[in-house]
């Protein structure tokens, strides 16, 4: 990523005009370890893609509510493409299914987890 080749380079970059004023604003209200980790996180991300401008762009979006892992929120921005953009230009395909393999083999152990708890009940147990 051309912004954050270090971390006081990404913050200054942040901290500039040049800088989207939303992530301005949010970074504005990181501690400096919160911070780093925010760092670590946006250059996580952008190694994912072609098209770092995207990523910027869908950092509006991811923001507006809490997140965990930038890297996940926005493969699912990726995978389901509201937009139609033409994903060839925005991320390889490599990574691409790479992610995607993670993504679904995590929904895999979520949707077994909740099969193994829906097993304990049955008719009888449900209220009328």
């Amino acid at each position: 990523m051309k912004h954050a080749s270090t971390i006081k380079n990404f913050k200054s970059y942040c901290n500039s005009n040049c800088c989207p004023k939303y992530i301005s604003k949010y970074v504005d209200g990181l501690s400096d370890d919160e911070f780093i980790l925010f760092y670590n996180e946006v250059k996580l991300a952008a190694s994912y893609l072609i098209d770092e401008d995207y990523l910027f762009y869908k950092m509006f979006w991811i923001m507006k509510y809490p997140w965990n892992n930038l890297s996940e929120e926005l493969f699912l921005q990726l995978f389901f493409n509201i937009e139609g953009y033409d994903l060839s230009k925005i991320i390889t395909e490599s990574k691409y299914d790479e992610l995607s393999n993670k993504f679904i083999s995590s929904l895999e152990g979520v949707l077994i987890q909740e099969d193994t708890d829906q097993s304990s009940y049955n008719d009888n147990t449900l209220p009328v």
